[in-house]
């Protein structure tokens, strides 16, 4: 099967996004075999965590019972106490909470996959991801960076009926509690034209309750209603909806179907659910592109390492390349831990050190070698690594007695921006190892060799040039944009990956069709021919970019 499917727990706080991302683990394929949930220590409507949603809390129980699947449930003890970009674990904080309830979870059903409902929160996904990472967890986070009124559009259209609960922004009052998000709809759209509202509440401008979904076998109903104010602010009152729940039959269907088959019978348009929400149908257009017959010829390069000697490059504002660092030896590890051995007293010499390195260039020489090498590369980095580019040459292409060669790039003394998403989504795909998708350092953006994995299972997109070319250049449109707000049209350079001519004839069709709507021209690639790329890819691009000088920005020092 093209699904790489997983046994998946479903954190869940009872609202719109936790119950709609499980519909979506159902549709990739994944098996939802439990919940869990953090409840607050003490009776109340709502604890303060920037981290869950508590509101409803109290109803989750029910919930649970209503998709007949077993809840863990974890009391929130801890507090935010790492507030940063980044979490290291934190004794006392409450992401504690969450480690111990998943670590629990994942002992007792086996489940490889944890089911997240994040948007856009930067805060709660670093957090997950972190635990996820310690037990050794896959995230699937299938709303992340999703067009936030397309995704409220579509869960009114499948049939998530959600209610607002919670109200605490500009121009939602009390006489919302309660409504649909089929009645909020239209009202959402134009406070967010109004105000900026979010439509899916994102920055906490309301929280929901899910009372029925595609996969509960049972609905709730509201036996009894009160609204209880929170805090009494003259222009935007916040309000809570406490319900009194009960549960109802749906037809005999939903007791005795299958998931899969519950998620099948929900109609988006014309087609079933389960089809158009499936990873592929995210990669529109280029899951069903072909390649294109009788394209012209374009200037290609062997890459050959064999004659390379190790070398140093500077050029302004501090930034330096250290080229052709080999890494000598018969055994994996052995070869890298030489190559790092070399490169460190290299950028020594130099006056800098890994810490100020950007981006990676690792050219290997069989993909063979990939898994072993990477054990022995990952000791060298931390929390957020450089980027990296991996290419399989082959022996002969390498200089003697090498197994591999490392090529860096470094800027001194400069501020620099992460993005490391690691959770499975239809985004971009997850960081699959030790790097990171992109680094925004000074004006420059570089970004991660990019192929066509399709994200929202992390298998390759078919085996056609121009569908793995075309989907990994909206990969790195995508990355781009979430680290350095760049478009296309800021690339300075461009060298694409390729196993052979037909490949460099697609991957080149590809990039001009991807500038068809830009002003500028089409910056030039580079194509190179090597052995392998990774995961039997047959393109990957290594893209740079670039802000206009005026824009430049040096203090940009945060992780993302």
């Amino acid at each position: 099967s093209l699904l790489q499917e997983m046994l998946v727990v479903g954190l869940l706080s009872g609202g719109k996004d936790s119950c709609y991302n499980l519909v979506q683990c159902v549709a990739a394929g994944h098996e939802v075999v439990a919940l869990a949930n953090l409840r607050p220590s003490r009776d109340t409507q709502e604890e303060d965590s920037n981290m869950y949603q508590t509101v409803g809390w109290d109803c989750v129980e029910l919930l649970a019972r209503a998709m007949r699947l077993p809840l863990y449930v974890e009391t929130i003890t801890g507090e935010g106490r790492e507030m940063g970009k980044d979490y290291l674990p934190t004794e006392g904080d409450e992401v504690e909470d969450l480690y111990r309830l998943l670590e629990r979870v994942a002992r007792e059903t086996g489940v490889k996959g944890v089911a997240v409902g994040a948007i856009l929160s930067d805060y709660q996904r670093v957090r997950v991801e972190s635990v996820c990472l310690r037990l050794g967890l896959t995230p699937l986070a299938y709303l992340w960076q999703r067009d936030q009124a397309e995704l409220l559009g579509e869960m009114v259209r499948v049939g998530m009926e959600s209610v607002l609960v919670k109200v605490a922004c500009l121009g939602l009052e009390e006489r919302h509690l309660g409504k649909t998000l089929g009645e909020m709809e239209g009202e959402l759209g134009r406070l967010a034209n109004k105000w900026g509202v979010n439509v899916c509440g994102e920055g906490g401008e309301y929280e929901t309750f899910t009372m029925d979904c595609p996969l509960f076998r049972q609905k709730m109903v509201a036996v009894e209603k009160k609204v209880v104010t929170h805090s009494q602010d003259a222009f935007a009152p916040v309000c809570l909806l406490v319900q009194q729940l009960q549960l109802e039959d749906k037809d005999i269907f939903f007791s005795e179907s299958s998931h899969v088959q519950m998620v099948e019978k929900v109609l988006d348009g014309d087609r079933s659910l389960m089809d158009t929400m499936n990873p592929l149908q995210f990669c529109s257009p280029f899951h069903e592109l072909e390649n294109t017959p009788g394209l012209p010829d374009v200037v290609v390069e062997k890459l050959d390492l064999s004659q390379t000697e190790p070398a140093w490059s500077e050029e302004e504002g501090g930034w330096y390349q250290a080229s052709f660092v080999r890494g000598e030896g018969e055994e994996e590890g052995g070869c890298v831990d030489a190559a790092f051995t070399q490169l460190e007293v290299f950028l020594k010499d130099h006056g800098t050190n890994l810490s100020e390195v950007v981006k990676v260039m690792m050219y290997v020489d069989s993909m063979d070698s990939y898994l072993a090498m990477n054990k022995q590369y990952v000791k060298y980095f931390g929390l957020n690594p450089p980027v990296r580019v991996c290419v399989g040459v082959g022996r002969d292409k390498l200089p003697p007695r090498c197994r591999l060669v490392l090529s860096v790039v470094g800027g001194r003394g400069r501020g620099r921006k992460v993005l490391h998403v690691q959770g499975w989504s239809h985004w971009a795909p997850a960081n699959i190892g030790p790097y990171s998708q992109g680094v925004k350092v000074g004006g420059r953006v570089y970004i991660s060799g990019m192929i066509g994995l399709v994200p929202g299972n992390m298998v390759m997109m078919g085996d056609k040039e121009a569908a793995q070319a075309g989907l990994a250049i909206r990969h790195v449109e995508r990355v781009a944009k979430v680290v350095g707000g760049m478009g296309l049209s800021r690339v300075k350079t461009v060298k694409c990956y390729v196993l052979d001519l037909e490949g460099a004839k697609q991957a080149e069709y590809a990039w001009n069709s991807a500038f068809e709507e830009e002003e500028e021209g089409v910056p030039k690639v580079t194509f190179l021919v090597v052995e392998q790329l990774p995961r039997m890819a047959k393109v990957e691009w290594e893209v740079v970019m670039e802000e206009e000088e005026e824009e430049e920005d040096e203090d940009d020092d945060e992780d993302e």
